[in-house]
C-alpha cells in the first residue's frame, strides 16, 4: 500500500524536535529529513553517533519511522567540488544507517549540464558507498525528456529516482519507461488536485508500493499544517 509522509523541511523555523513532535500529531508515521538546519552534515560526519542519537531519541518518542533522508549535494555534479561531496557523504553514512533510513535522496543541480559524464561518475561512487542502502536521485522534469536521465539510468543500474508528483502529468510524455526505478515521490507546495489524481492514478496503475511525501508550505491562506492535512486526505481520497 501507498504510505504517506511529511518533509521536516516544511519546518524550518521549528528545530528538529518539535517539527517531528508536529508532524507526529498530525497523525504521520513517517518522516522524511532533509540535510540543512535539521541534520547539519558536517555536524553529523564529525559526531554521527551524538547527532544521531539524539535523533533517534526523538523519532521513538513519537514513533515515526524515516521514509528519506535528501541531501543536498550540489556540488556533485562540478569536477572541482565533487571529492569534497563524496568524502562528506562517507563520512554520512554511519549516521543515515543508525537513523534506519528506508533510502537517501541525491539533490544536486543538473540544469545547464553540458555533459552528465562527471555526474555519472560521481553517483556511481555514492551507490557503492551507499553499502546497499537506496539511492536515488531527485530529478527536475526537465531531465526527464532531455535525455539527461535515461543517459543516468543506463550507466548507474542501482540508482533509483525520486520525483516530483507533477512528474505524472500529460505534458511530460510516457513514464512507463522508469516506473521500475521510482523509489520515492515528493508532492511538492500547493499542489492542485489535478496533479494530485493524475498522479496517484498513475503511481497505482505501474503498482506503486513506496513513499509520498508531503512538503507543505506556508501561503496566504494556509499554514504547513494545514496544507499537509489537505493533501494528505486528498490522496487518501484518490488511493484505491
Amino acid at each position: 500500500m501507498i504510505r504517506f509522509a511529511c518533509h521536516t523541511w516544511a519546518f524550518a523555523d521549528l528545530t528538529l524536535t518539535e517539527a517531528l513532535g508536529t508532524i507526529a500529531r498530525m497523525g504521520f508515521a513517517q518522516v522524511d529529513l532533509g540535510s540543512g538546519t535539521h541534520l547539519n552534515l558536517v555536524k553529523a560526519a564529525a559526531d554521527g553517533a551524538r547527532i544521531s542519537a539524539e535523533i533517534i531519541g526523538d523519532l521513538r518518542v513519537y514513533h515515526l519511522q524515516v521514509s528519506d533522508v535528501a541531501l543536498l549535494m550540489p556540488g556533485l555534479s562540478d569536477p572541482s567540488e565533487q571529492s569534497r561531496e563524496l568524502d562528506l557523504f562517507r563520512a554520512v553514512i554511519p549516521t543515515l544507517q543508525q537513523l534506519q533510513a528506508a533510502g537517501v535522496t541525491i539533490i544536486t543541480e543538473m540544469t545547464g549540464l553540458t555533459s552528465v559524464g562527471p555526474l555519472i561518475e560521481a553517483l556511481q561512487t555514492i551507490v557503492k558507498l551507499a553499502e546497499g542502502l537506496p539511492v536515488s536521485l531527485e530529478t527536475p522534469l526537465e531531465a526527464l525528456v532531455n535525455g539527461q536521465i535515461a543517459a543516468i539510468l543506463a550507466e548507474v543500474p542501482d540508482l533509483q529516482l525520486t520525483l516530483p508528483a507533477t512528474a505524472w502529468g500529460s505534458s511530460q510524455g510516457d513514464l512507463t519507461a522508469w516506473q521500475d526505478r521510482v523509489r520515492h515521490v515528493i508532492v511538492p507546495p500547493a499542489a492542485d488536485g489535478t496533479t494530485l489524481q493524475t498522479m496517484m492514478n498513475g503511481l497505482q496503475a505501474q503498482n506503486y508500493q513506496g513513499v509520498i511525501t508531503i512538503h507543505p508550505n506556508k501561503s496566504q491562506r494556509t499554514t504547513p499544517i494545514q496544507e499537509a492535512i489537505r493533501v494528505r486526505d486528498l490522496l487518501k481520497s484518490y488511493r484505491k
